[in-house]
């Protein structure tokens, strides 16, 4: 008999630590590889998380995390146990257990995500925009010293003074595309390390009430 939507949340939230806090997300259903949400479950509650936490006066932080020369990790990887996309999967999984076991100890209201398995999406209630980007520089940290490849990320923070008549119409979007326009800048021998962490500006849209 096919499992219901309740048991295949449930068995889910049984593995631990858990990339979701406080109201964030409950229900959504977890990536199997990294144990982080499926983002089509984000994506879809995201709208109703952003403007209850805006509504109540918390800011909402947003960063994405992109691995370094994943796609060059794996090509190279020829061993026993560690070949090619299986090398990237165990990267992938270990990358998520990190990002979890952060995530357990610093966020209270938010979600850990991934776009298809190998991004890391966090979006969290701060009422800092500078300690959230520390947070996000944390975990960049712990990541980028216990992986085989570094971490970049874009971080950007949406105040709760933004809500009302304006509402961001690419808080995820705006985000991402700047992490790969400073990763591209990198890869056109810019002066960018690898790892870096960049705070991207959010484009507000006046009149708006739709999604993120």
């Amino acid at each position: 008999m096919a499992s219901s939507l309740a048991d295949r949340v449930r068995y889910a939230r049984e593995r631990k630590p858990a990339p979701v806090a406080g109201s964030w997300c409950w229900d959504a259903r977890d990536e199997p590889n990294t144990g982080l949400v499926c983002f089509p479950d984000l994506d879809q509650r995201l709208p109703g998380h952003v403007a209850a936490a805006l509504a109540a006066g918390h800011g909402i932080g947003v960063a994405i995390g992109d691995v370094d020369g994943l796609t060059e990790y794996v090509e190279a990887a020829n061993q026993a146990g560690s070949w090619g996309h299986q090398a990237g999967n165990e990267l992938m999984r270990l990358a998520g257990l990190i990002a979890r076991e952060w995530f357990a100890a610093r966020v209270t209201d938010g979600c850990l995500s991934t776009f298809g398995g190998d991004e890391i999406v966090l979006v969290a209630e701060s009422d800092d925009a500078d300690r959230f980007q520390g947070h996000v520089d944390e975990l960049r940290g712990l990541l980028c010293d216990r992986l085989a490849c570094t971490v970049s990320f874009a971080v950007g923070y949406l105040d709760p003074a933004s809500f009302g008549p304006w509402l961001c119409a690419t808080l995820l979007g705006g985000v991402d595309r700047a992490l790969f326009e400073r990763k591209a800048t990198r890869r056109r021998g810019g002066d960018v390390p690898a790892g870096f962490l960049l705070r991207a500006p959010l484009a507000l849209v006046p009149g708006r009430s739709g999604g993120c």
